[in-house]
């Protein structure tokens, strides 16, 4: 005998395949059939694939299905008090599960207040940076301004600075040039009486050496 390939072994395909078997015996049921049992084909056709696959693998479901079968039928009904004790067990079973998820409901809700209460936070925080960037900003801008401004003073206070220093230096060889001419004129002056003509002294030295009458 071949060995059965590994999808051949797959859970998931023989539930796969127990489905189907259900479904088609359900539907047989329904159609009121005397035959109920699935055929090999028409599991197939349900769920496709390799024979080489679906053989082993609907043969190892059949069997396990059979000795379900047998089990169930093999099993008493449950007595009455064992019944009441599974459904009292049922209800406590329930009621402790409820509390947990009650507890773990009001656990949950707790958190997500904190979460909400921890967004307001934040979002009021972010709120007061933005204002606080915004007013940064804005005071910077002003500074930029006012800034720019006193650029433009200080630009216009040189312009004017290298304007009178243009005009003290054009005065100063003006003077310059006024005392060179001062001093060329000098000795001149020393030597007229400021009229053009020779001085006293002269007048005199020429008068000496005239003769007497």
């Amino acid at each position: 005998m071949a060995k059965p390939t590994p999808k051949a072994l797959d859970p998931r395909y023989h539930a796969k395949i127990a489905e189907a078997v259900k479904t088609i015996r359900a539907e047989k049921a329904e159609k009121g059939l005397k035959k109920t049992e699935a055929t090999t084909t028409e599991v197939h056709e349900k769920v496709k694939g390799s024979w080489r696959d679906f053989g082993p693998a609907f043969a190892l479901v059949m069997e396990r299905l059979r000795q379900e079968e047998a089990l169930a039928t093999q099993v008493p009904e449950m007595p009455e008090e064992v019944a009441d004790m599974a459904n009292r067990l049922w209800q406590l079973a329930y009621r402790s599960s409820d509390a947990a998820a009650a507890e773990a409901r009001h656990a949950h809700a707790a958190k997500e207040q904190d979460l909400r209460d921890e967004n307001v936070q934040l979002t009021e925080a972010l709120v007061k940076l933005e204002d606080e960037r915004d007013t940064a900003l804005e005071i910077a801008e002003k500074e930029k301004s006012g800034h720019e401004e006193a650029l433009q003073e200080l630009a216009a206070v040189k312009r004017e600075f290298e304007a009178l220093k243009q005009r003290r230096r054009g005065q100063a060889e003006v003077m310059w040039r006024l005392r060179a001419l001062h001093r060329q004129a000098a000795p001149d002056e020393a030597s007229t009486n400021g009229s053009g003509r020779p001085g006293n002294r002269a007048d005199a030295h020429a008068t000496e050496n005239l003769p007497l009458a």
